[in-house]
Parts: structure tokens; sequence; C-alpha cells
């Protein structure tokens, strides 16, 4: 391998063809260690579809899709920096495939490295999470090399090969990665992440069940001893320091005002635009939007799946409250968004990587826009009827009889 020559580049629509051919000669030794994939996936049609979806992405901003190459320039794998997140975050998922026949020979090392000067340079994030299965030992030599650090276990985080599997999620930051460059010690991975051992997905969700009762002993004792119970996880601005200040703002006079401001001035249709287009949008009170902006930029609706941990849904709950009590209009859409994480969390993987950035971002943009000038989203509901109470809406519920359907404005067909 030439050290000196570039490793990755961005992908292109052009490259289609070549990473077909790449793909479906790899299909058989990648499909342990990815997601099962669709019918057509490793055509040049699937890839040209994945390669454009992938660069929408990466011009809203969300996703850095790179391909690897070996010394002669030909695609050998690719390399993705995904779920990028702006704001307090500055975060991205790295995620990557090599070849069978560049495996052990560096590519994937230099590939990684190329790719966090990258992330650290010129898109100047923070931090980068990688997740592999726990016996992937090549791919945590990879990381390590690279600066990562361990976090710990993620039981059934991936449906890979069919099932959800267990990972080990490790983290790279600009300090870690200055730390591991060619003449800088490389810190070990650390024992029980499968750097010499074979921890089992069954291994690992013992270990991490055992560690859950250990926390809920301890809390019993100290709630016990009267010493305030645990500390507070991470999730939602995740300290009491955090939640004193999600409080104190909430009970100020400038957030009250908003709250009352809010449900006062109701929301007005505005049918057509002042060319006279049919518009049939709703303009809500500036107050509304500065109170769900306060919400949504403290975590209060997804802040417990965006920084997952012990205690994460807690203070999640908490500052949900805390906001909740003093207007409880805007409740309705943060709460559904913490819900409807998991539901979209099954979804194909290009609805995730479009969606869920958006869900776990702490911006909020109250423009009645779509596509990917929209950099967050929040999840709503929507009903069929003119009004949410049931018994004013013009159908009727009708009992059933033998051979016959009710109609909403109760006939019979």
């Amino acid at each position: 391998m030439n050290p000196e020559r570039p490793r990755v580049r961005l992908m292109q629509p052009e490259d289609a063809e070549e990473l077909s051919a790449v793909r479906t000669r790899e299909q058989e030794f990648l499909a342990p260690w990815e997601p099962v994939r669709p019918d057509g996936f490793t055509t040049v049609a699937g890839q040209a579809d994945i390669i454009a979806a992938s660069l929408r992405l990466h011009e809203a901003g969300q996703s850095f899709p790179l391909v690897i190459l070996d010394d002669d320039g030909a695609i050998i794998g690719s390399m993705v920096l995904s779920g990028i997140i702006r704001g307090p975050f500055l975060s991205a998922n790295l995620g990557y495939w090599v070849a069978s026949s560049a495996n052990g020979r560096g590519y994937a090392t230099s590939a990684a490295r190329a790719t966090l000067a990258l992330a650290f340079g010129e898109l100047g994030l923070h931090r980068v999470q990688a997740a592999t299965l726990p016996h992937n030992a090549a791919s945590q030599r990879v990381l390590a090399k690279n600066g990562f650090e361990r976090i710990g276990y993620a039981p059934r985080y991936l449906q890979i090969a069919g099932s959800g599997r267990t990972t080990c999620s490790s983290s790279a930051s600009p300090t870690t990665t200055s730390e591991s460059q060619p003449g800088a010690a490389v810190h070990p991975q650390p024992r029980g992440c499968g750097m010499d051992a074979e921890v089992d997905d069954d291994h690992a969700r013992g270990r991490e069940t055992r560690r859950r009762a250990g926390r809920r002993r301890r809390v019993r004792r100290e709630r016990r001893a009267g010493r305030g119970g645990r500390p507070m996880g991470p999730g939602a601005d995740a300290s009491a320091q955090g939640l004193h200040e999600i409080g104190e703002l909430a009970g100020s006079a400038g957030f009250q005002r908003d709250a009352e401001r809010a449900n006062t001035r109701t929301p007005e249709l505005r049918t057509h635009d002042r060319w006279g287009h049919r518009v049939d949008e709703v303009d809500y009170d500036d107050a509304y939007h500065r109170v769900i902006r306060s919400a949504v930029g403290r975590g209060a609706h997804t802040g417990a799946w965006a920084e997952p941990g012990p205690g994460a849904n807690v203070d999640r709950a908490a500052a949900f409250l805390l906001f909740a009590q003093v207007e409880p209009g805007h409740a309705c859409p943060v709460s559904m968004t913490h819900a409807a994480v998991p539901v979209v969390q099954q979804a194909a993987p290009g609805l995730v990587d479009v969606w869920m950035p958006r869900l776990l971002s702490r911006e909020y943009d109250p423009r009645l826009i779509g596509g990917p000038a929209k950099p967050s989203a929040l999840v709503g509901m929507a009903m069929t009827e003119k009004q949410a109470d049931p018994t004013c809406g013009p159908t009727r519920p009708a009992p059933s009889r033998p051979a016959t359907t009710s109609r909403g404005d109760g006939g019979t067909a």
C-alpha cells in the first residue's frame, strides 16, 4: 500500500458500475456483517439509486459518502459519515466496508484516518461514533488505531444478517484522534470489546443485564440511606444543574408571558398568498414558536434517544414536564416526536438516514417548507375530521348489521 496516495474521495454517480461489480463479488463475504439487502441492491441501477440518495443527503449537510481506493485508484470499499448533527452535538456516525482482497493491508485504517481528518477539520465536528459486532476484531483494530475509545455495549442495537445484534460502541474526538496519529502511542482497545477475546451477543447481553441490576440495587440502597438516589443521566441536558436551568427558564416571566400569548392568540388560517394562489397555511403566534424552540433546544423531545444512557428517559421526562406544566399545547408534538423515534428506527435505511437526524436535531425551524432545506422535524398527527372531538364531527358511528357495511353518514351499502 502506498501511504502517500489518497485513500478516499467523494462518491460520484459514475461509480455505480464499479461499486456494483465489487458489491456483487463481495456479497457472500459481507453478508454476515451487514443488514439484509433488498433485491437489486448490487445491480448497477440499485447502486445508482443509493448513490443518488447519498448525494442528496450530502447536499443537505447530513452525510458525507466516500469511496475507498487502492493504490491504482480502483474502488475497494466505501466509508460514510452519516447522521451528521449540528448545533451542540456536532457529531456523526462512521460506517464502512472493504473488499475481502483488501482486508489486512491497512486500507481501512488509512481511509478512516483521512475521513476523521475531514470530520474534525472541514466539517468542524467534535465527535464521531462507530458500532461493531463484538467479535469483529479486525474493525475494532482499525478504530483503535484511529483513536476510538470504547463506550460500552448496545444490546440489540442493529439489524445485522436478519436479527437484532448487540454492538460494541466506540467514539473518537479530535483529542483522541491526534494522539493516535503515526508516531504517537496507540491506545489499546479495552478488553471485552473483541480485540483478542471472543465475546458473543448472549454474553454481552448478560453482562449488560447484570450491570443494570447492580445499578438498581445501588439506587435502592442509596434511597434507603437517604442519600438522594442516583445522579442524573446524560439525556435532556442531563444533570441536576441542567434541569435547574430549565426550571428557571420555564418559571421566568418572559416564558410565562409567551405561554399565555400562545393560548390567547389563536392560530390564523391563511387560505391564499398575496398573489391569490391557494396555500391553506396556518400562522401561529411567534410566542408559540419561542415556547417550542425552548423545549426542542433543550432536548425535551428526543434527548433520551440522541444521548442514551442510564437515566436518560427520566431526565428527558423531567425536562418535558417542566415545560409542559407551563404551556401544555406544545407538549403534543414534543411527546409524539419522542414516541416516534423507535418506529422510525425500524424503517428502511434510506428513511432512517433522512429522518433520524432531523428528529434528533435540537434546532427548531418554524418555516412551512419541505425537502433538504428543513434541518429538523417534529412528529404530529393528522385527523380526518374538522374537530378533534369525535362527537362534533359530521360522521356518526352506527352498529353494523348482517350483510351490510356501515358508511360514515349512518347509511348502508
